[in-house]
C-alpha cells in the first residue's frame, strides 16, 4: 500500500494530476513545476558565474609578464641612478688624487666612460659636473668627444641588433607608428635636436630611440652635437664655480641662474617637440 502510495505521487509530480482532478490542483501543480525550473535555472546561473569569477580571479592573480621594451627602459632609467650613487661617493673619497690627475689620464678616463654612457651607466650632464669641477672650462673638448664617442656607439649597436626587422616588425603589430616614422623622417633635425636639448630626457634611451627609429647617423651627430651644448656648458660652469664636491654632486641644480636656465631648456625642448607634432606640413 505504501509502494503504491509513493508511485502515485511521483505519477503525479511527473505527468500531473489526473484529467478528473480539480482546476485548483491542476494550477498548483503547474505553479510547482514553474517554480522548480526556475531554481534549476537559478542555480545553473550561480554556478556558470562563479566559474567565471574564479577564471578571471586565477587571470589575475597570475603575475604579467613584462615586455623586452619595458624593462630595457626601465632597467635604462634606474641603473644611471645607481651609478651615480657610486661615482659620487668615489669622487667625494678620492678628491685629491682626482685633482693631481695629469690630463693624459682624463683622457683614458674619457674613454672609458664613453663605453659606461653609451650603456646608460654615467650620464654625460652629470660627469659634466665633475669635469668641471676638475678641470673647468678645459673639458669641455673631453665632453664633446665623449657624447659624440657614446652617440655612435649607439647607434652602431642598434644596427648590430637589427634596427631595421624590429621596426618593421613594429609597423606590421602597431600600424599606426608608421604615420609617425614618416613625421620623423621629414624633419630629423629638428626633433633630434629638442630632444638633446632637454636636461630631462635620459641620454641613452633617447640615442637608442632615434636610432631604432631609422635616423640618419649625420642627423643624429649634428642634432646631439647642437642640442648637447646648452646643457654640458651648463653643467661645466656649475662644476668649475662650485667649492666643494659633494655639495655639488648632491645639489646639482643649486642658484638661481641654474635653475632658471634649466627650466628655459625644458619649455624650449618642450615646445619644440610639440610643436614637431603640431606642424601641419610635417603631419602630410
Amino acid at each position: 500500500m505504501h509502494q503504491c502510495s509513493l508511485i502515485a505521487i511521483l505519477f503525479v509530480n511527473i505527468y500531473g494530476p489526473p484529467r478528473g482532478a480539480s482546476v485548483a490542483r491542476r494550477t498548483r501543480h503547474k505553479v510547482k513545476i514553474r517554480k522548480n525550473l526556475l531554481t534549476k535555472q537559478v542555480v545553473i546561473t550561480i554556478r556558470e558565474q562563479s566559474k567565471l569569477f574564479k577564471q578571471k580571479a586565477v587571470e589575475t592573480s597570475s603575475p604579467k609578464k613584462l615586455s623586452l621594451p619595458v624593462v630595457v627602459s626601465i632597467l635604462l632609467t634606474i641603473v644611471p641612478l645607481v651609478t651615480t650613487s657610486i661615482v659620487t661617493a668615489w669622487a667625494v673619497g678620492h678628491e685629491s688624487q682626482l685633482r693631481s690627475w695629469p690630463f693624459e689620464w682624463w683622457i683614458i678616463a674619457t674613454l672609458i666612460l664613453t663605453l659606461a654612457s653609451s650603456v646608460a651607466l654615467t650620464p654625460p650632464t652629470f660627469l659634466a659636473l665633475v669635469y668641471g669641477y676638475f678641470l673647468g672650462w678645459t673639458a669641455v673638448p673631453l665632453l664633446f668627444g665623449l657624447n659624440l664617442g657614446a652617440i655612435a656607439i649607439i647607434y652602431a649597436s642598434a644596427n648590430f641588433l637589427h634596427a631595421s626587422s624590429i621596426r618593421g616588425y613594429l609597423v606590421q603589430v602597431y600600424p599606426q607608428i608608421n604615420g609617425l616614422l614618416r613625421r620623423f623622417y621629414q624633419n630629423e633635425l629638428r626633433l633630434i635636436f629638442f630632444a638633446k636639448l632637454s636636461p630631462v630626457l635620459p641620454f641613452a634611451i633617447t640615442n637608442l630611440f632615434f636610432a631604432m627609429a631609422g635616423a640618419r647617423f649625420k642627423q643624429v651627430l649634428a642634432g646631439g652635437t647642437l642640442g648637447m651644448i646648452p646643457r654640458t656648458l651648463l653643467a661645466v660652469w656649475a662644476g668649475r664655480e662650485a667649492r666643494d664636491i659633494r655639495y655639488l654632486l648632491e645639489h646639482p641644480n643649486e642658484g638661481l641662474a641654474t635653475k632658471i636656465v634649466l627650466i628655459l631648456l625644458i619649455v624650449v625642448s618642450t615646445v619644440g617637440i610639440g610643436y614637431f607634432f603640431k606642424d601641419k606640413k610635417i603631419v602630410e
